[in-house]
């Protein structure tokens, strides 16, 4: 998989408005992406690692981060005209189809990585979009998080503004990895011995095994 290269100067920093996350308020075969963040002044991407430490007898500590339990939050997310995810949201809760929450496809467009036209994204299926509560101040709000699947394709899309259309590719993320293994041909013995790793085929036959020395000195004619 070839390393990602920022479209960026040296030391620019990369706007907030580069990182969109968006959801499928269409269908899978006909996908409508509507970016989330209207009037949200911060929202982050929360990785929430889950790590593991060990202690071993030398005095040497070991981690291991086994995986990223991905979600984000977005706050107020005020409910508006011409929303369609709010509409959806709102309609689960009213049918209280409660499982149909975790059926979003969710897309997360790095802006800052690629060219115009072609930004590296990753498309997230079966996604889970639950809202926290109902209500607030002046207007109605309906705080809502995302929690990612972890069922990833990479790919680019078009835009980071409107008619977002994402294009998979095979030469982006760990699908990327899976074609190289795969382009690396058969290994050396791909034969059903089960001892691939340790078989070799020698070139010239092997020495004979050495025969026990005599101990009883019946070689050397002794009686």
């Amino acid at each position: 998989m070839a390393a990602s290269t920022f479209n960026l100067k040296d030391n620019q920093k990369a706007e907030r408005k580069l990182l969109v996350t968006c959801v499928n308020v269409g269908s899978h075969s006909a996908p409508s992406w509507e970016r989330v963040g209207h009037g949200i002044e911060e929202s982050s991407i929360e990785f929430n690692p889950d790590i593991e430490t060990v202690n071993d007898i030398l005095g040497i500590t070991e981690t291991d981060v086994n995986d990223l339990e991905m979600t984000q939050d977005f706050e107020p997310y005020t409910i508006r005209g011409g929303s369609k995810l709010a509409e959806k949201l709102y309609d689960i809760y009213k049918r209280k189809a409660y499982s149909e929450f975790a059926l979003f496809e969710v897309l997360i467009i790095h802006g800052y990585v690629g060219n115009a036209g072609s930004y590296e994204a990753e498309l997230q299926t079966d996604c889970t979009i639950t809202p926290q509560s109902l209500g607030g101040d002046a207007h109605v709000d309906m705080p809502i998080q995302i929690g990612f699947s972890k069922k990833s394709t990479w790919g680019t899309v078009n835009s980071l503004t409107t008619s977002i259309k994402f294009t998979a590719s095979a030469s982006i993320g760990p699908q990327a990895d899976a074609v190289a293994l795969n382009d690396m041909g058969p290994s050396i013995n791909d034969g059903d011995d089960g001892d691939d790793m340790n078989t070799v085929s020698p070139s010239k036959p092997l020495p004979e095994p050495e025969t026990e020395p005599d101990t009883d000195g019946s070689d050397m004619g002794i009686i």
